[in-house]
């Protein structure tokens, strides 16, 4: 998919036609008109009546960028980027590309697309064309099935231990990856959630231009400029890349990072009570800048070698989200990494199309 002249595409249905649903389902709304997306090359994305949104494809992603508004000219885009991720009938690269142009096109300003863009490709689903269903209607895309496997969001979490190596029961083993992953996940949330406010200040700070600082250069906010993010996220969160003789982490190969006080929980519903980052934000201010070692009062072109170690030498890490990913020995890593990877695996089969259950 390629940009032409500015031309983003049109959607050709608006307003959006929804009601509430009256069961207790985790997509509270029914689509009940079509809505259709012509994106920049002439492809339509039409979203049937009669499919269930929450008009996010990350809820929790969504209410730390937007609060709880379902106003914003983003909403559109949303709702065809949910559908579309729940039938995975285009490519992952695809649907969250169209989700980006479906977002200017209805008026959502750029910055506010790359930061809301770079949500999903980073905390967002993934699949192949070999995942891809053949046929479904859209009225199969619900999630209750993840909630069987992974306990809700925070629950249990600080409590859950890697697994031991004293374990008999095949259940009992069972019971311990699922609370680990549970944890790996709740960690990894933390990191998303800092690295996500520092990419919504980096965007305001450049006027939508740059989307994180390394110590090698600016990143710009363009697609090649998120998936070399998403590497770096993908890199933090599961150790890859590290030495396997260094005990401790490089802060720079982390890119900009916002201190957090609390669980990724708290923070997110702190933000979503005031409006998310999209109405709470700004640039970065020399007093924040300070605090994680940039001893100036504008963003410099790179990272400093001192960033965030004076940080970590006060606080221990506690906040940064990163913590879990320095701290940890080799050996460690390597169980996690182990965990964070079959969750993975089993959490793409469980939401794949052809074993979501059928009906509503």
């Amino acid at each position: 998919m390629s940009r032409a002249q500015d031309y983003y595409g049109k959607f050709v249905d608006l307003p959006i036609a929804l009601e509430n649903r009256t069961d207790a389902s985790p997509k509270p709304f029914r689509i009940t008109k079509a809505l259709n997306f012509n994106d920049p090359n002439g492809l339509l994305w039409s979203v049937p009546a009669g499919s269930y949104t929450d008009g996010a494809t990350i809820p929790w992603l969504f209410e730390l960028i937007v609060g709880d508004n379902y106003d914003g000219p983003y909403f559109p885009a949303s709702i065809v980027h949910d559908y579309f991720c729940c039938v995975q009938t285009r490519t992952a690269h695809d649907t969250h590309r169209n989700f980006y142009y479906a977002m200017l096109a209805n008026g959502t300003p750029s910055w506010q697309a790359w930061l809301m863009y770079s949500a999903v490709r980073l905390g967002g689903p993934d699949w192949t064309l070999t995942q891809q269903s053949l046929a479904n209607d859209g009225t199969n895309c619900f999630d209750e099935i993840g909630s069987l496997l992974t306990p809700p969001r925070g629950a249990g979490a600080s409590t859950a231990a890697a697994p031991s190596a004293e374990t008999s029961s095949p259940s009992r083993k069972f019971d311990i990856f699922i609370k680990s992953a549970a944890l790996a996940q709740d960690q990894r949330d933390t990191f998303l959630v800092s690295k996500l406010m520092a990419v919504a200040k980096t965007l305001q700070d450049t006027d939508g231009k740059v989307i994180d600082l390394t110590a090698t250069g600016e990143i710009p906010a363009t697609f090649e400029g998120v998936e070399q993010l998403k590497a770096m996220v993908d890199g933090a969160t599961t150790f890859a890349g590290y030495s396997p003789t260094e005990a401790r982490a490089n802060f720079t190969d982390f890119g900009l990072l916002v201190p957090i006080e609390g669980s990724s929980e708290q923070v997110v519903a702190s933000v979503k009570a005031e409006g998310g980052l999209v109405r709470t934000g700004g640039g970065w201010s020399a007093v924040e800048l300070s605090n994680i070692g940039i001893a100036q009062a504008t963003l410099p072109k790179m990272l400093p070698d001192s960033y965030l170690v004076e940080a970590a030498r006060t606080n221990g890490l506690k906040g940064t989200g990163i913590e879990w990913t320095a701290t940890k020995s080799v050996a460690e890593r390597a169980q996690w990494n182990k965990i964070i990877e079959a969750d993975r695996s089993y959490q793409n089969w469980l939401t794949s199309p052809n074993v979501l259950p059928q009906g509503g």
